[in-house]
């Protein structure tokens, strides 16, 4: 059932997606949750993550541990400050590479805030969850932000009587890709009349996340891409050597199957032999992740390849030309609707994996 919870010694990684949209919402073990980015479910425009732990019976105000956002774009930011706001308990993680005063102090103002069609989802999220951790004040530990950068330690349990430990380490983003943030984000030049926020590679500074719940752990890919520079992106994760002790059964495949976020390096030094791989599509106008040469590459190396939901946009329903005529006149951009929420979990009981779809989730391996 859809509406189980996970056993206290269970590793649960859940992922959601429509087709434009990503959320992962993650049991550490011993009734401690966490929630990585945000999605709305279409149909209740609500947070995914929270109608899915309130469905489980979770008090989310007292279980969520971490709230986690690996980078600032629409896809994966929506609700995001509604999630944090709901999780009263937890910590707020983002990309170190954010920890700049000048992105801090713009997404804080309130030109930002009135601006959100300009700036976009993702950065009115952002602004919302400024707000909220300023709301919260000095209270600790759920005061933040805490910025997540290669090697570090985000969130760590010792094991307890018949509970595993618990470890969530983030692998990303590098020195490099920090140094490169810090220049890029920054305020408008002398003279304009708009603020605006300048960053030329958003991916680039996607946090990376390695969880381990017992011996049995998940690497989660985020939107993070090779790149050409060896101290940034996956070249930076691989090249630092950050690699498990125990490789990931489980791999959150990076940038909706992307060939721009792959890279042999991660099957080989990240990841057990085979493993089970998940992944969001992206349908967004004519970018439609993953390709089907994409699929084909991933399914080579994967045992399975699972999907939240196909990644073909739903074709609009035919129109009236005077009704098409109206709407171009007096919409500036319209996107083609895309699917219906998708969620794949997969749970460790520490002994085997059990894989559930639910919603559009599908097998993209056995549809080859």
């Amino acid at each position: 059932m859809r509406s189980s919870a996970p056993k206290e010694n269970e590793l649960e990684v859940s992922v959601f997606g429509p087709g434009f949209g990503e959320c992962l919402v993650v049991h550490l073990g011993a009734g401690e949750w966490m929630v990585v980015d945000s999605c709305l479910d279409a149909s209740t425009h609500q947070p995914v993550a929270l109608t899915y732990l309130a469905d489980l019976g979770i008090d989310v105000a007292t279980a969520v541990k971490l709230v986690v956002v690996t980078h600032w774009h629409d896809d994966h930011m929506r609700g995001a400050a509604r999630v944090l706001h709901a999780c009263a308990g937890a910590r707020f993680v983002c990309s170190g590479a954010l920890a700049n005063a000048q992105f801090l102090g713009l997404v804080a103002s309130e030109e930002i805030v009135q601006q959100k069609d300009d700036h976009g989802a993702g950065v009115s999220e952002f602004a919302e969850i400024v707000e909220e951790l300023r709301r919260r004040g000095g209270r600790s530990p759920s005061s933040g932000p805490e910025w997540a950068r290669a090697d570090q330690d985000v969130f760590y349990r010792p094991a307890a009587s018949s509970l595993p430990e618990a470890h969530v380490r983030s692998l990303s983003p590098s020195a490099a890709t920090m140094t490169v943030g810090f220049k890029s984000l920054q305020q408008p030049r002398v003279g304009t009349t708009r603020k605006a926020l300048v960053s030329p590679e958003p991916n680039d500074t996607a946090v990376v996340l390695r969880v381990r719940v017992g011996e049995v752990s998940a690497l989660l890919g985020a939107d993070l891409e090779t790149g050409n520079d060896p101290g940034r992106g996956w070249l930076g994760v691989i090249g630092a050597g950050i690699g498990p002790v125990v490789k990931s059964e489980l791999y959150k495949v990076a940038h909706h199957g992307s060939k721009s976020a792959d890279h042999e390096a991660i099957w080989s030094t990240l990841l057990d032999a085979s493993p089970l791989a998940v992944l969001t599509p992206f349908v967004n106008g004519s970018v439609q992740l993953p390709r089907d040469s994409d699929v084909d590459r991933i399914t080579r190396v994967a045992r399975r390849l699972l999907a939240t939901s196909t990644p073909r946009p739903i074709a609009p329903p035919p129109r009236d030309a005077a009704v098409e005529r109206t709407m171009r006149e007096v919409t500036k951009s319209r996107r083609v609707r895309t699917g219906r929420m998708g969620h794949i979990r997969v749970r460790h009981d520490g002994r085997h994996w059990r894989e559930e779809l639910f919603g559009a989730a599908f097998d993209m391996s056995a549809a080859r």
